[in-house]
């Protein structure tokens, strides 16, 4: 079976408003990555990779998030994300932007995770239920 992608155009245009903001901000090019890298986004300045990144959207508040008990990333990507990180060298950024504000952090800062099953139920797909981590709020820096 074939997993649909469910990243649609709307996903699409809010990932540029945010790697455009970011862009101007941090002073590098965010260049989007085949999918088989697993990550949405490597950072380029002069010429270099300087960091990877995972971007999300949140449809709920920071302090929602925060309420949850932190921000959910899938096993499959944190490990992603840790492999990156360890055989580079280079930081990987889990990016977020909630409904009030846009925030990250670097994989890098999580050791030994408490690993989680859960998923979502309104795409009536049980490949959406899978194991997870749960990246706590005070992790996450505010991106002013």
């Amino acid at each position: 079976m074939v997993r649909p992608r469910y990243e649609t155009g709307v996903d699409v245009a809010n990932e540029l408003v945010t790697t455009d903001f970011l862009s101007e901000k941090w002073r590098c090019a965010f260049k989007k990555l085949p999918i088989k890298y697993e990550l949405d986004f490597v950072l380029e300045s002069g010429g270099k990779c300087v960091a990877f990144a995972e971007l999300k959207t949140r449809t709920y508040s920071r302090q929602q998030i925060a309420n949850f008990g932190g921000q959910m990333i899938s096993l499959a990507k944190f490990c992603t994300a840790k492999n990156t990180s360890e055989n580079t060298g280079l930081p990987v950024l889990i990016i977020v932007r909630c409904t009030d504000q846009l925030i990250y952090m670097s994989i890098d800062s999580v050791d030994s995770p408490a690993i989680h099953w859960a998923g979502r139920n309104d795409r009536n797909d049980p490949l959406d239920h899978e194991p997870y981590v749960m990246l706590p709020d005070n992790l996450f820096k505010a991106i002013d």
